[in-house]
């Protein structure tokens, strides 16, 4: 009984870790807001590069996207995920 407990319990592990791992879908890119001058590029919902309409919070601001992860502006135009 107890064997059964620790397969059923590594199986569960697997199926929980496989289950967060989602692959973006191309041209997906996290979409930042403006709040102030110290905070130029919250982190907010998923956009895309993809044309579409801008990609906006639900309060209508429009997001932005860095071109590099590590960049402390947000300049790159981004648009609804399709």
């Amino acid at each position: 009984m107890p064997l059964a407990v620790v397969i059923l319990g590594s199986l569960g592990a697997f199926a929980t870790m496989s289950m967060g791992t989602v692959k973006a879908a191309p041209g997906d890119q996290r979409g930042y807001l403006f709040v102030d001058a110290l905070h130029p590029c919250v982190q907010d919902i998923m956009c895309s590069t993809i044309l579409n309409d801008i990609c906006k919070t639900p309060s209508l601001q429009t997001l932005k996207g860095k071109i590099n992860e590590s960049d402390a502006s947000c300049p790159q135009t981004l648009y609804k995920k399709v």
